[in-house]
């Protein structure tokens, strides 16, 4: 340790110095310190370079200068790079100067200074790849520049190969390298750093492939055959090469391959194959065995006829055959697997060709051909044109197919009573008055023989039979539409009806065997009708039909509390809400409840159009020359209420109790009464609850009273 220390009592400023020994400098050498000034005073140090001599006149250089305030500072370490003086020798000076001449004087304390270098900093982490191939070469490593470090050692693994001494290395790995540890280091002159490490895992290539199994012996043309080996170790992917003739593709350690026609005998090879390379291939001999040739020319006929048989064609016989394959045109059949057929030629057999190929274990071999021409039979004629039906006795009735194609005549037939010929596409028939249903046929004819034939039945028919009996009314009301018919008749086909004076269609198609008729009139008359078809017409059947008047329409008025129809009898009264009125059939009609009433009358069973509606309404008991101050309470009823009124003479009084519907329920009074007050007991304690309606009738006076129960 050094200390400068001012003295007090001293009149001239300090100037005090510390000189170092010689020191020859390198690239990294670095001066280094610590120092600290205590006291309230201020102070300076100056660091101070020499590279010529200790002599104080020759510290020229200033590497610091170093002021303190009036404080203490505590220790504080500094360095100084002095890689600018490498190679050369140089004086360090430490020079304290200061100016203050007060009394009390300010110390600083220097303490292990030091001229040295440092050794290289660890090695960072060595990039590269981790993994290699054996036969690899120019694979570079590196790492990021250490500090400190002038220089840098590589250590490699058993048969990596590469020098350098800078923080990359490009590096040949033999072919015979094992896996180990990259290492580098950084050096100085000062020494050696910490190293880096990086594992290197060697890779290999394939190994030779096992046996490469599947058919050693093809034939051409065969597809489908699968070649494997074994896995190859350290194999990722397979590499397959194949003969000329042969295709297929794969990179896994199997192969299906096809052979072409024109496939060659020839050697399968196969190798693993990974990231490094190919490994070794083995190889497998394929010989590829050859298809029958094609046979020599089709002996036979050059033309047949549409249904010929036994028709023989042949080929020369091959070698190494063992059967032949014949091929024909639509409609056309063999037999045989020798060089030799038997064919047949149906009715529809087309032309075309015949073609045969030899066999042998390899399969079929190319195919000879011969064309045949297959005469036509006669096309099937057309439909039959004409008439179906057709009307017993009549002559002459053509009949009709157009010209069939290969057709140098024609055959017609038919029976039953059916007569004609002719072998043209047309003929005429003659149909007896008891034919009976029956076939007509036609064919074509040329030299190969018959065509199908095409068929027409003929229905034979007379004139319609009787239509039977008119079904219907025979007794209708003028104005109504009544329906009349007669049941079908096969031999009809439409209907004639004759209708008497006053009666219409009420129907759109009037020759049907069903018509509405509009009777508009009286008094009627005869319906007649007759069937009709292609034959003439048949029979008649009649009706009589009496029309009855309809009544005239009635007319409704209110008489008293009734309602009153002014026809005598048949009466039938209706509400319009509800409907007809069960039981309301007389010439008068007593309403039970408020609405609109309206009247039909019938008369020999033909009805009127509706009355006039009359609009009824049920106001109480009105106050009249008989009846005075009428009074009834209480009203609604719990089970007793009284009836009080006063007659104004002598009268027979009849008081009832009725239902809403107009039904008789009980009675209170039934007599004759002579003027004067009274008072009625109405007692409705065994009446279950309700609307009823209290009747009172003074001579010919009649009142209604709606009680509430």
């Amino acid at each position: 340790m050094a200390i400068a220390n001012y003295t007090s009592g001293t009149s001239t400023s300090t100037n005090q110095w510390l000189i170092s020994a010689p020191k020859v400098i390198s690239s990294t050498d670095k001066l280094k310190f610590w120092m600290r000034k205590v006291e309230q005073y201020a102070d300076t140090m100056y660091i101070k370079l020499s590279t010529t001599s200790n002599t104080i006149a020759n510290f020229t250089t200033n590497i610091d200068i170093l002021g303190f305030a009036p404080a203490d500072t505590g220790w504080v370490s500094y360095s100084y790079d002095l890689s600018t003086y490498a190679g050369q020798t140089i004086y360090v000076a430490f020079q304290e100067k200061i100016a203050d001449v007060n009394t009390n004087g300010a110390t600083l304390f220097l303490d292990l200074i030091d001229i040295s270098c440092s050794n290289p900093s660890a090695a960072g982490v060595i990039s590269g790849t981790d993994t290699v191939c054996q036969g690899q070469t120019s694979v570079t490593y590196s790492v990021p520049a250490i500090p400190n470090a002038t220089s840098y050692t590589w250590t490699l693994p058993t048969g990596f190969s590469g020098t350098s001494t800078t923080n990359s290395i490009v590096l040949n790995i033999d072919t015979n390298a094992v896996s180990g540890i990259i290492a580098v280091k950084g050096v100085n002159s000062c020494g050696e750093g910490v190293s880096s490490l990086k594992n290197i895992v060697i890779r290999t290539k394939p190994t030779v492939p096992g046996t490469i199994s599947g058919l050693a012996s093809v034939c051409q043309g065969q597809n489908n055959v699968t070649y494997s080996v074994t896995l190859i170790s350290g194999a990722t992917s397979y590499n397959w090469t194949l003969p000329s003739g042969f295709s297929g593709t794969s990179s896994s350690n199997s192969i299906t391959v096809n052979f072409a026609q024109t496939a060659i005998s020839g050697i399968i090879q196969v190798k693993g194959m990974n990231s490094c390379g190919y490994g070794p291939s083995n190889s497998k001999t394929i010989t590829v065995n050859q298809l029958p040739p094609a046979p020599g020319p089709i002996v036979g006929m050059d033309s047949v006829c549409q249904g010929q048989t036994g028709v023989n064609f042949t080929v020369s016989p091959l070698l190494n055959v063992d059967s032949y394959q014949w091929i024909f045109p639509s409609g056309v059949t063999g037999t045989g697997t020798g060089n030799v057929t038997n064919s047949s030629f149906s009715v529809t057999a087309q032309s075309g060709n015949i073609e045969v190929k030899a066999h042998n274990t390899c399969g079929f071999g190319a195919s000879a051909l011969k064309y045949v021409f297959v005469k036509p039979l006669p096309v099937m004629p057309s439909v039959i044109s004409g008439s179906d039906t057709v009307c017993l006795g009549s002559t002459g009735i053509s009949y009709s197919v157009s010209n069939s194609a290969n057709t140098v005549s024609y055959v017609w037939s038919v029976n039953n009573g059916f007569t004609g010929s002719s072998t043209i596409n047309s003929i005429l028939l003659d149909v007896a008055s008891n034919a009976t249903p029956a076939i007509l046929s036609v064919y074509g004819v040329n030299a190969c023989g018959n065509g199908s034939s095409v068929t027409k039945q003929l229905i034979p028919i007379g004139v319609p039979a009787h239509p039977g009996v008119i079904s219907g009314q025979g007794t209708v009301c003028q104005g109504n539409s009544q329906t009349y018919s007669v049941a079908t008749n096969a031999n009809a086909t439409s209907f004639i009806w004759s209708l008497p004076a006053g009666v219409a269609y009420n129907t759109t198609d009037t020759t049907k065997n069903s018509v509405a008729l509009l009777f508009n009139s009286v008094p009627g008359g005869t319906i007649t009708v007759t069937g009709k078809n292609m034959c003439g017409t048949g029979p008649s059947a009649t009706k009589n039909i009496v029309v009855n008047p309809l009544p005239a329409t009635p007319v409704v008025s209110l008489s008293g509390f009734d309602l009153c129809s002014n026809a005598l009898s048949g009466n039938q009264w209706y509400s319009q809400s509800t409907g007809v009125i069960n039981g309301a059939t007389l010439q008068t009609y007593l309403p039970m409840v408020n609405g609109n009433y309206y009247v039909i009358v019938t008369q020999n069973g033909c009805s009127s159009q509706p009355s006039n509606s009359y609009a009824y309404t049920i106001v109480g008991v009105p106050e009249s020359e008989l009846m005075k101050n009428i009074s009834f309470y209480p009203n609604p009823v719990t089970n007793q209420s009284v009836l009080s009124y006063s007659l104004t003479n002598d009268n027979w009084v009849e008081i009832d109790l009725l239902t809403l519907d107009g039904k008789y329920v009980t009675s209170f009074v039934n007599q004759k009464q002579a003027n004067g007050g009274y008072r009625i007991p109405v007692d409705v304690s065994r009446l279950g609850q309700g609307i009823y309606l209290l009747r009172i009738k003074i001579g010919e006076e009649t009142h209604l009273l709606k009680l509430v129960k």
